[in-house]
């Protein structure tokens, strides 16, 4: 039973997370996309901290069916209340395509693949982190696993917000200098989305080596402080990434664009990372099984690293 809501679940989770970010950047002044696209991602740091914190404290004082309970009560009446709300007009018309077409034709586009790829190694490191913090806390530290939820949830509250504003403004600041034309092959497009690829390569070089000297900590004081860090540099590329997604490829293939991203990201990244990390832990030290991490954020940022000869590149090439 549990599996099959969770995949109901997903069924709405992906309708959203593809059209969504289409209607924002319809719907929302070139200036203020990168603004617009924060506000919404930012969802995704504090709904998820807010489980870690909020279930475990359901859980204890009423049982883990009161948190499905509390969690998916709101959402049932913000999904009524959704049917009310009026259809924007759209700026871009969108085309009803071939599923299998449309894949084709996105991954013939370089900047695309490159986008979709580092976002793959990132979303593999982010979702093994995620199931695997409060177990390394309670094996490494020895806290117990509610209090290890609990400040993991806090830590990532706070920074995961930091992290998404800063990162929607350094979008628009970097879109101002390179304004789309509307066309996904023009020189300026391709240096836009080159320099939003590059603000998210900066983000995870910067979360690597703050995510080994985390995992090395002795107390899990300094784990804390330096995965504050950490979250920084991962979440930092949560709007930039999707804003590249949507300029990397033509208008009229934006929600596939994104279909496909979310259905890569999460086949090839965080569905199989959690089980490989535990298969490591089976043979390896804890320390030494977490250290696939840091090693899966630095090749997000080796891919999301700007080529010059791409950007000047035919997209069919």
């Amino acid at each position: 039973t549990m599996l099959l809501v969770r995949a109901v679940v997903g069924v709405g989770e992906a309708s959203y997370a593809t059209l969504a970010p289409t209607i924002i950047d319809d719907i929302t002044p070139p200036d203020k996309k990168g603004k617009a696209l924060a506000i919404f991602y930012l969802a995704t740091p504090i709904g998820s901290a807010m489980g870690f914190v909020l279930g475990g404290l359901i859980e204890s004082a009423w049982g883990w069916r009161a948190v499905f309970f509390v969690a998916g009560g709101p959402g049932i009446l913000l999904a009524l209340l959704c049917l009310l709300i009026e259809e924007p007009k759209r700026q871009l018309a969108t085309t009803r395509v071939s599923v299998i077409d449309s894949a084709k034709q996105l991954l013939l586009i370089p900047l695309y693949r490159r986008t979709v790829g580092g976002y793959i190694a990132h979303t593999a490191a982010v979702g093994a982190f995620a199931h695997w913090a409060p177990t390394f806390l309670h094996d490494r530290y020895g806290m117990d696993l509610k209090p290890a939820t609990f400040w993991f949830g806090v830590v990532t509250v706070v920074s995961g917000a930091i992290a998404t504003v800063v990162g929607g403004r350094w979008v628009d600041r970097a879109l101002a200098r390179y304004p789309s034309t509307g066309d996904h092959d023009h020189p300026s497009t391709r240096a836009g989305t080159n320099a939003l690829l590059r603000i998210c390569a900066i983000g995870v070089a910067f979360a690597a080596p703050f995510t080994v000297a985390a995992f090395a900590s002795p107390s899990p004081i300094g784990f804390f402080i330096l995965v504050f860090f950490v979250e920084l540099g991962i979440f930092l590329s949560t709007s930039p990434v999707n804003a590249a997604l949507l300029r990397t490829v033509p208008a009229g293939l934006r929600a596939s664009s994104m279909a496909v991203a979310i259905f890569g990201i999460h086949i090839f990244g965080d569905l199989g990372s959690p089980p490989a990390v535990g298969l490591l832990q089976d043979h390896l030290p804890i320390v030494a099984a977490m250290m696939a991490l840091p090693v899966l954020i630095a090749v997000a940022a080796l891919v999301w690293w700007p080529r010059r000869r791409e950007a000047l590149a035919d997209p069919s090439g």
